[in-house]
């Protein structure tokens, strides 16, 4: 009896990983731990090859409201990382996506808003993605994540593209003026 319900409960588990989204479980559980040793290797380097590029770009929400996005980029020999913030009414915003040899390894997002000097409402998420694929979420604080629809993977894919592309302009513009 006792066997049968070992043998039940490891079925039970079985199931309920191969049932799990993807940003509630660990494919590789060491990942984030090796994508976080990387990005402090990789950001406390003094490769100064290639000094950072920053960018301000003004914008309009969809209302109208002229915002202003800061971007930093910094390019080493095989990392790369982009820094983007902005503020819109009285929410901060910023995302940061980290780059080894040219693919995504990490990427996050925040968003806080400060309704009085004692109150703040914010949420952090930090994606680890391997070959393109998320592998790990972890987040804190109310917001998307909460939503049973919410597609992390999808979202974070369609974004960083649209970064990426609106980065390679960004250069391109910056090395016609120069």
């Amino acid at each position: 009896m006792k066997l049968l319900k070992v043998a039940f409960r490891s079925v039970f588990m079985a199931i309920l990983l191969l049932n799990t989204p993807v940003d509630a479980r660990f494919i590789d559980s060491d990942y984030p731990k090796t994508v976080r040793a990387i990005l402090d290797k990789k950001e406390s380097s003094d490769d100064l090859t290639h000094p950072p590029k920053t960018f301000d770009v003004l914008k309009h929400t969809p209302g109208g409201q002229p915002f202003k996005e800061q971007w930093i980029y910094h390019q080493r020999s095989d990392y790369q990382s982009i820094e983007i913030s902005y503020l819109i009414s009285s929410t901060h915003y910023s995302e940061s996506y980290s780059l080894l040899n040219r693919a995504l390894i990490y990427a996050s997002e925040s968003e806080y808003t400060e309704y009085s000097p004692d109150s703040i409402r914010g949420l952090q998420i930090s994606y680890f993605v391997k070959g393109g694929k998320l592998i790990h979420l972890s987040s804190t604080g109310h917001g998307k994540t909460e939503d049973d629809a919410w597609e992390p993977e999808q979202e974070l894919m369609t974004r960083y593209k649209k970064r990426i592309q609106e980065l390679q302009r960004l250069i391109r513009a910056h090395k016609n003026s120069n």
